[in-house]
């Protein structure tokens, strides 16, 4: 088998199980990142390994596996990542939430700090933010998932970035991580309520990790406010509190984040058009 046979076989395959632009974006990614190959470049014959390693990855795609899980990587601003279905897939959403807060520090003249982000996952944020930062800047990373943190820790060591990682449960107040002055908390938590999971796109239903993804149907803001209390207790004065939101309840936490007291409340769309993002200030 020629490399256009099989792609046009995983085109035909495919077709009618991932919208086109996303299989155009899948194929892609298995053709350059697994055999080195793209549109431009002349036909070639797979050979048998290659041939058999076209053959998982199809059959894996057919039953809606994430590409990023059948790789084992994802791309996150710039940078890539080691990711298992221990860990959520890093988002563009996720990026523009960093991106907000590379952007609060360098027009607010921080100049070090220390940042939380709890439930960590692949450690993404914190990742990034220790490669974009000084040294004079301090991060940690929480997940009460051990497979989690050991998915993190390996992410630091290979992208060379020192993080501080708590396993704890942000939930029991028993355990809340034993950090003080901190410049911000950040997450992306949990906040998908179980009735909402007929609509999520299957491979995210199938094989991201619930743990990291659904709330109680009866108290969707669960997380929010947990981690808006635990904040209290952690920030210093004017430090920040990043939320990367649930649309539907965007406005809802915005209010329960200002009931406890914090001010200059915004909430920023991401380019998609949705109300993903929450930023708020410590008085």
């Amino acid at each position: 088998m020629d490399i256009r046979s099989a792609r046009a076989m995983a085109l035909d395959r495919l077709e009618g199980l991932l919208e086109q632009r996303e299989l155009d974006r899948v194929l892609s990614m298995v053709f350059e990142d697994v055999f080195n190959w793209i549109p431009t470049r002349p036909n070639r014959l797979l050979s048998e390994p290659e041939q058999m390693r076209f053959h998982q990855i199809l059959q894996a795609l057919s039953e809606h596996q994430p590409i990023q899980y059948i790789l084992g990587t994802a791309d996150f601003y710039g940078y890539v990542f080691k990711v298992s279905d221990a860990v959520l897939i890093p988002r563009p959403e996720t990026e523009e939430l960093v991106f907000w807060m590379l952007e609060t520090i360098r027009e607010g003249g921080h100049g070090a700090g220390k940042i939380l982000d709890i439930g960590t996952g692949s450690g993404c944020i914190p990742i990034v933010l220790r490669k974009k930062l000084s040294d004079s800047w301090e991060l940690w990373g929480q997940d009460v998932s051990a497979a989690a943190l050991a998915i993190a820790k390996e992410n630091g060591q290979r992208l060379q970035a020192t993080v501080n990682w708590i396993q704890a449960d942000i939930l029991d107040k028993t355990v809340w991580p034993a950090c003080s002055d901190l410049w911000a908390v950040v997450s992306n938590p949990p906040y998908i309520p179980p009735s909402e999971r007929s609509r999520m796109d299957e491979g995210v239903r199938l094989y991201e990790p619930a743990l990291a993804l659904f709330v109680p149907e009866e108290d969707p803001l669960l997380f929010y406010r947990v981690i808006a209390a635990y904040a209290k207790t952690a920030l210093r004065q004017r430090g920040y509190l990043f939320f990367e939101l649930n649309d539907a309840y965007a406005r809802q936490v915005a209010a329960l984040v200002a009931a406890e007291g914090f001010v200059e409340v915004e909430i920023q769309r991401d380019m998609q058009g949705f109300e993903r993002m929450l930023r708020a200030r410590m008085p």
